[in-house]
């Protein structure tokens, strides 16, 4: 079960997000769902159907991510900006993480 304290350790492809902050101010406030992530990026599909997959760079931004219970937590994207695989397999919780509320 994903939670606030341990949403990092989990994978993101299929959870919804917005982006809440961005060095590039045109992806602020998209939102959607998670359809791949590299090292340093996210890849989201906005929820507005004529709109293509954007980029997001996780380094300089902040995220909202919707839990499957609906429980909204924002995350610092420098407190993810690792490999996927490597993320998933990390023990302890990085600081950059806080659960907002249901």
């Amino acid at each position: 079960m994903i939670t606030a304290q341990n949403l990092i350790h989990h994978e993101f492809i299929g959870l919804e997000i917005a982006v809440l902050e961005s060095k590039n101010p045109s992806l602020i406030s998209i939102s959607g769902r998670i359809i791949d992530e590299t090292k340093q990026m996210l890849v989201i599909q906005p929820f507005e159907q004529s709109s293509s997959e954007k980029m997001v760079a996780k380094q300089g931004s902040v995220f909202r991510f919707t839990l499957p219970d609906g429980g909204l937590v924002d995350v610092d994207g420098d407190a993810i900006c690792t490999a996927p695989h490597r993320r998933i397999g990390m023990k302890g919780v990085k600081s950059g993480v806080s659960c907002i509320g249901l």
